[in-house]
């Protein structure tokens, strides 16, 4: 599988656990997935 399908997985599934406790903690975790995975993909 792919860097970005899994990072795509990765933000899906932290949206949908938003309203955890542990909430900022994934969010600022997809950031840091979505910028490392942004180094390998370059859009056209």
């Amino acid at each position: 599988m792919s860097i970005e399908k899994k990072a795509m997985q990765r933000i899906e599934k932290e949206f949908k656990d938003m309203t955890s406790k542990d909430s900022l903690y994934s969010i600022g975790y997809t950031y840091s997935v979505i910028n490392m995975s942004s180094i390998y993909y370059e859009p056209q």
